[in-house]
């Protein structure tokens, strides 16, 4: 939510997240807490990385692109990433001329990912702390920098987003116990199984920020209800009407039992493996079974 507190010059911006509630499974937005004061340049930069992430339509962005947005953003591109006297790139004058918005900011990008490779590590957590979002415009080798991910998380975690999945393995063990930092990762790091897995033993409510393609992935499942039998309910469809795959729930966590459905707990199967691991469980038990047991 960006919004310009009264009798200030700069915006704030607050994120947020979605976030799940495995009791029952609505989804509401959380915010983050994390508030930037942002010039009028970064927030167009914002609104116009917003737009393009969000795969808003190629009517939209043209739409950008013909307003004063587009002389807008372009000149506070070069205002933020070549300002204090730098050298502006030769084409900056006359980029306005015959491209689109979407290829004169990929172009600007580029750019920017060449001035700032061979930076010093401490100048490039400076920009960063300075100005979060540029970390989505640098170089791979900045984005995957686990020094500079670290110094740069506490101001914003947003940054976690940029990186890869080897770099978040390899930085898990040094992320703070009392934060679900997969709400933070890329997509595409919400639909790794190794990822997942190692954030729910991270914390075990990043599985609240767990993708639907990874509810239905009986490893990351299995990870989820060992370390905590309510998440049982979250699983999809296909998982909670699958045997085995309840069978090895119950083996992994006796007490998801209670949370299956009543098919499942007048399976005799499942009822044997339940309750010779954990007699309380009877009282769970389907009524067509229950009858028998008496």
């Amino acid at each position: 939510m960006l919004f310009k507190p009264a009798e200030e010059n700069d915006f704030c911006c607050t994120g947020y997240t979605e976030q799940s509630d495995f009791f029952t499974d609505e989804r509401a937005f959380v915010p983050t807490n994390q508030t930037r004061q942002l010039s009028l340049g970064e927030v167009n930069l914002l609104i116009y990385d917003t737009l393009n992430e969000t795969q808003a339509s190629n009517s939209t962005l043209a739409q950008a692109g013909t307003t004063q947005f587009d002389k807008d953003i372009l000149a506070n591109f070069n205002d933020l990433f070549w300002h204090g006297g730098k050298q502006t790139p030769s084409y900056a004058e006359d980029i306005t001329n015959g491209q689109n918005l979407k290829t004169k900011i990929d172009t600007l990008k580029k750019e920017l990912a060449l001035s700032t490779e061979n930076l010093a590590k401490d100048d490039v957590i400076k920009l960063i702390k300075r100005y979060p979002l540029i970390i989505k415009f640098l170089d791979e080798k900045w984005q995957n920098d686990h020094n500079i991910l670290m110094n740069v998380l506490p101001f914003d975690p947003n940054v976690l987003q940029v990186a890869g999945n080897k770099t978040l393995l390899a930085m898990i063990k040094d992320l703070p116990f009392d934060k679900t930092y997969l709400a933070y990762a890329s997509p595409a790091a919400k639909d790794n199984e190794e990822v997942v897995i190692a954030f729910l033993n991270h914390n075990e409510f990043n599985f609240d920020y767990c993708s639907k393609k990874m509810r239905s992935n009986p490893n990351v499942m299995l990870v989820a209800i060992a370390k905590n039998s309510m998440f049982f309910p979250s699983a999809s469809d296909d998982l909670k009407n699958n045997e085995d795959f309840l069978l090895k729930c119950i083996e992994t966590s006796p007490k998801a039992f209670k949370h299956m459905s009543e098919q499942a707990r007048n399976n005799p199967r499942l009822v044997k493996a339940a309750i010779a691991l954990d007699s309380s469980l009877k009282k769970y038990v389907g009524n067509h079974i229950a009858l028998e047991l008496k």
